[in-house]
């Protein structure tokens, strides 16, 4: 977990385990692909359609 330092001078300050650094990197790299399918269905024109009847409806 990130440490959070508050300063003196009212700055805060914030420092990580470098292992944990790179185990949240892995985490996120492996999630680009499933990242990327959501972004592309969310964008589809269907997916639109869709959210602007939900939202039609809910008004």
């Amino acid at each position: 977990m990130p440490q959070v330092t508050e300063n003196e001078d009212g700055t805060t300050t914030y420092s990580i385990n470098s292992a944990e650094l790179r185990r949240l990197r892995d985490l996120v790299l492996d999630r680009v692909p499933e990242l990327k399918r959501a972004l592309e269905l969310a964008e589809s024109p269907e997916v639109r359609t869709t959210l602007r009847f939900v939202r039609s409806v809910l008004r």
